[in-house]
């Protein structure tokens, strides 16, 4: 391995450790909704639309992040490795943020409908989330390849 992926490989495992407590979004969904189970307590009727707007925003929010990991290879070549690692590093941490906001939109639709059928869904489509959008080391690899690569060489 040459120096410049051992650096990569090194800042991508440094990024994923600082990541890596996003990981517990998902067993949160899961403990409020077997709390509320658990407690018995009726759940309240949510406001009109309220469930229909949580659903929309947390597959917008997958769908949105799908479309949004794709900027990188958009973005103009020629940065200093330093820029490039930062702007890898701020787009990776918002495609994180887009995986786990169905949990979180999850949480508090749970907490008014108290059902589990809107606690898996939204856990389905936290993991997907993750699947999709999740970066991986190969991932930051290319994308950092892609920004210090020299003007002149980037083909489109």
């Amino acid at each position: 391995m040459t120096n410049e992926a051992l650096d990569t490989r090194e800042q991508y495992l440094h990024w994923m450790r600082a990541s890596s407590p996003a990981f517990l979004a998902p067993f949160a969904l899961i403990g409020v909704s077997q709390l509320l189970a658990a407690a018995g307590s009726p759940a309240y009727a949510p406001p009109l639309g309220l469930r229909s707007m949580m659903l929309a925003a947390a597959v917008g929010a997958v769908i949105f992040g799908r479309t949004f990991g794709r900027r990188i290879t958009l973005a103009p070549s020629g940065m200093s490795a330093e820029n490039a690692v930062a702007f890898v590093r701020s787009t990776s941490w918002t495609l994180l943020g887009l995986a786990i906001a169905p949990s979180l939109l999850g949480i508090v639709l749970v907490l008014f409908t108290h059902s589990l059928g809107d606690a898996l869904l939204m856990l389905v489509l936290t993991l997907l989330g993750f699947v999709l959008l999740y970066p991986r080391a190969v991932q930051w690899d290319a994308w950092l390849r892609h920004l210090v690569a020299p003007a002149e060489e980037v083909t489109v």
